[in-house]
């Protein structure tokens, strides 16, 4: 989102999970213990789709020209049904789709370290890193995962933190 509105940005990496759920964190940060939270200028909220609205809402035509909230209240209902359709239907099978494929690596290594205890198993480790079967029966989903891993944000992060 910040890129989109042409913000800069500072990403504060945690130095354990246990600091999401400090008292400081959790008074200060995002009371449930989760991430991520934003830190505007002393205005702190928290919540991935209130962070969103609030960028656009506050940032929206000040640094680029990009729209993502138009004006016409009619279109704008539209994305809002949009982003609500997205958050009720969409969200939970494609967050397990992210964690299979961003932690993959992660993953499989597990399994081949536990599957070493029983070295006779070991080939199933193979079988279960593909994940052709998903992108060559939906062309769609296909696109849209080539679409979101050119974005040279998703290869900054990908590369950041070694998953691709």
């Amino acid at each position: 989102m910040t890129i989109l509105l042409g913000l800069s940005y500072e990403v504060v990496q945690l130095n354990s999970t246990e600091e999401i759920k400090s008292p400081e964190y959790l008074a200060t940060k995002h009371p449930f213990g989760k991430i991520p939270s934003l830190n505007d200028d002393g205005f702190q909220i928290y919540e991935t789709r209130a962070i969103a609205r609030y960028l656009i809402n506050k940032y929206q035509g000040t640094k680029t020209s990009t729209v993502l909230i138009p004006s016409d209240v009619q279109i704008a209902a539209l994305v809002e049904q949009f982003i609500s359709v997205e958050a009720s239907h969409f969200t939970r099978p494609l967050s397990k789709l992210i964690v299979q494929l961003v932690f993959k690596n992660v993953m499989v290594k597990n399994l081949i370290l536990k599957l070493g205890i029983f070295s006779s198993y070991t080939f199933y480790a193979i079988n279960i890193a593909g994940e052709s079967e998903l992108w060559d029966k939906r062309p769609n989903v296909s696109r849209w995962w080539k679409n979101i891993s050119e974005r040279e944000c998703w290869k900054n992060i990908a590369t950041e933190y070694k998953i691709a």
